[in-house]
């Protein structure tokens, strides 16, 4: 019964290509967007300004950690950088295969834009025809540049239909651009003089950020431009990992204890984000979380778990649906709201009552929607469907 669970929730890929503690950081990097964005949307249910009340001076109040829960954003970025920069690595460092652009393009087409488009479809008309909110043009302009990802960098604002929706531009982005960045790695022989030109995009796009922040120029501010360091940050990853496949084999409770410091190392420098120590470090200290995941013996157990691996396979179901779906949930959380208990205790209620639900809802998404758009053949496979759908149709009609 677990086997067949574990098989129907885990993400359709190569077998030989699967790694569990990928899906298992993404599982951090969802929880902690899960959690951010349920504060978010509790606090303003009940109207009450937490951090009026709640000090986020220092680690020690919980107020520190909730304000910098949506760093799961850039460490999604980061893990892209890894994912995506594998393949490309191999074929520009390594003399890999190889990689066939046209499917490249495709294959991210057929599986990423069906259920992107579809929650855009559902959401443009929940906010029209339910929420009223938006007018006809502004869902039909919202819904064009997010459509071809450009919103935020239009607009210098995330889409009214489904703010979250401004890093999957980002991430768009980065997979437009790194072909082109592979190409020109593929034309240069030394090793040492790609990594020295990563590592100056890597400051390139840290000042960058902070020029941006610093400054609030909007249109640039949810650009690939200021998150490139983070990509930047999983692709020197990828290279390591292909460089020394061997000595990730090798586990060691040393790496354990380097792996919780970096997660605290992410926290701490967090912010100020315009600061550019702080974003040098939560970068470093990105890098070494993977490494911790990968090589730690306890960090490893509990990433490679299936039901941490599952939902974070489930993540881009879980990113598209949560926020709206949480708003959905609004009314009732005002309901479970206890008056008398403090504002904390009441947000952990909120989570063990109402994330299990979104989760549940999401699995339904993950396996109707997102997990079919996994199979590259799955166009040629509905068509067949709707053929001998069709085909049955007109036989019980005519009999």
């Amino acid at each position: 019964m677990k086997e067949k669970l574990i098989d129907l929730f885990r993400r359709r890929t190569n077998s030989v290509s699967f790694l569990a503690e990928v899906d298992g950081l993404r599982f951090f990097a969802i929880s902690t967007v899960l959690i951010f964005h349920l504060n978010t949307v509790f606090s303003s249910s009940i109207e009450f300004e937490w951090r009026d009340f709640h000090s986020v001076a220092s680690p020690v109040h919980m107020g520190w950690w909730l304000i910098r829960m949506d760093l799961g954003v850039k460490y999604f970025f980061a893990i892209s950088g890894f994912i995506l920069g594998i393949p490309f690595m191999k074929q520009s460092v390594y003399s890999g295969r190889k990689i066939d652009l046209k499917r490249y393009y495709y294959r991210r087409l057929l599986r990423l834009e069906p259920p992107y488009v579809l929650t855009l479809v559902i959401f443009g008309f929940v906010h029209l025809y339910v929420l009223k909110t938006l007018s006809i043009a502004e869902v039909v302009q919202a819904f064009l540049l997010s459509l071809f990802y450009v919103h935020s960098l239009v607009m210098a604002m995330p889409s009214p239909i489904n703010p979250v929706v401004w890093s999957l531009e980002v991430e768009a982005h980065f997979y437009l651009v790194l072909p082109f960045v592979a190409l020109l790695f593929s034309r240069i022989k030394s090793l040492r003089v790609v990594l020295s030109i990563m590592l100056l995009l890597f400051t390139f796009s840290v000042v960058a950020r902070h020029t941006v922040l610093l400054n609030d120029f909007g249109y640039l501010k949810w650009s690939l431009l200021v998150f490139a360091s983070n990509f930047i940050t999983g692709s020197l990853f990828a290279w390591l990992f292909l460089e020394k496949p061997k000595w990730f084999l090798e586990k060691g409770m040393v790496w354990d204890f380097i792996g919780f410091l970096s997660f605290f190392g992410l926290f701490f420098f967090y912010k100020p984000q315009a600061d550019i120590i702080n974003n040098i470090v939560f970068n470093v200290s990105l890098f070494l979380s993977f490494i911790g995941v990968f090589k730690g013996v306890v960090l490893n157990y509990f990433f490679t778990r299936p039901f941490v691996y599952l939902v974070g396979g489930m993540c881009y179901s879980i990113y598209l649906l949560h926020l709206a779906f949480l708003h959905f949930l609004a009314p009732i959380m005002t309901w479970v709201a206890i008056e008398t208990v403090p504002y904390f205790v009441n947000l952990l209620i909120e989570a063990i009552v109402f994330l299990p639900i979104v989760l549940l809802v999401s699995s339904v998404f993950f396996l109707a929607v997102e997990k079919p758009c996994m199979d590259p053949k799955w166009p040629t496979k509905l068509k067949a469907l709707l053929l001998n759908l069709t085909m049955r149709i007109k036989r019980g009609l005519f009999r």
